[in-house]
């Protein structure tokens, strides 16, 4: 049996993001998770980027959108902890990472500086046979409110 969503809203909190991420990227590559927060200006998750012989702070600032029917997520800015933008070469190298850490999470797509999510493709390794449009996102102070309709 599925269920057909035909308009919902639904909330989904930063403690559940997170603890979700972390499942999937715990101790992976040169990237260490240590948060993801929801704000009005997008998710934004801070991290350890191994170069070298030390470890960098960085955050990464991802806008989320909904655009046919999927969760979209654009770089909208990645700096060093410290507050330093970083160079542009730094900027394709993290993002190969993130393409790297999130290449095994069910639903999930990334293109270039886009993470895609399909929310019916995730649902299902949850145990949940969801049909939904999604039609929009917002994102608030702790928590995205996805719209289906």
């Amino acid at each position: 049996m599925a269920l057909e969503i035909l308009q919902a809203r639904l909330r989904l909190g930063e403690n559940d993001l997170e603890s979700t991420l972390r499942k999937h990227l715990e101790s992976q590559g040169d990237m260490d998770l240590e948060s993801i927060r929801i704000r009005p200006e997008g998710v934004v998750a801070r991290g350890k980027y191994e170069m070298g012989w030390m470890k960098v702070g960085v955050e990464l600032i991802f806008l989320p959108k909904a655009e046919a029917g999927k969760l979209r997520f654009d770089l909208n800015g990645l700096r060093l902890v410290q507050g330093v933008g970083l160079p542009g070469m730094l900027r394709g190298l993290i993002m190969d990472l993130v393409t790297e850490l999130l290449k095994e999470m069910p639903g999930v797509v990334v293109d270039n500086e886009t993470i895609w999510v399909d929310p019916v493709a995730a649902a299902l390794t949850w145990g949940f046979d969801v049909r939904m449009n999604l039609t929009g996102v917002v994102a608030e102070s702790g928590f995205l409110e996805l719209i289906a309709g």
